[in-house]
């Protein structure tokens, strides 16, 4: 099946990027915050201590506002479902930007299944579905 011949809501990416955005690893992007970008190795600065000024740290914008009760529902989602599925959500929402060869090896690893590049879309759209599906089923008690 081609993936624009699916109908699958906003709703579900909406709610995917939420779940993502709470379950995704963040070890390497942590830093400390405090004194970021203040030291200054140069022997031209200004500054004896190598500290430059502190009125000029970088800017942070303002993490996107998520509802963590309905990522905690997407999460509960997820997990009830097969291993293939959980992997292709999780490299699709959680690491987007992963080259294609990576992810199909990742896949190959973790599920046992060799996919080409399509097949892999092909299964990520089936569990976007999927939790389009269940997360209603969940949220109606049906």
């Amino acid at each position: 099946m081609h993936r624009d011949k699916l109908p699958i809501p906003e709703e579900v990416d909406e709610r995917l990027r939420e779940w993502a955005y709470f379950f995704r690893d963040r070890r390497r992007l942590e830093t400390c915050k405090s004194i970021e970008h203040r030291y200054r190795r140069s022997s031209d600065d200004a500054d004896p201590d190598g500290w430059g000024d502190m009125e000029s740290a970088p800017q942070t914008s303002p993490a996107p506002s998520y509802r963590l009760l309905r990522a905690l529902d997407t999460h509960e989602v997820i997990q009830g479902m097969e291993k293939k599925y959980k992997w292709a959500l999780t490299y699709g929402y959680c690491y987007p930007s992963l080259p294609k060869h990576l992810v199909t090896r990742l896949m190959k690893k973790y599920t046992g299944l060799r996919l080409t590049w399509t097949a892999y879309l092909e299964v990520l759209d089936i569990a976007r579905m999927r939790v389009y599906a269940l997360s209603f089923r969940v949220n109606h008690n049906i």
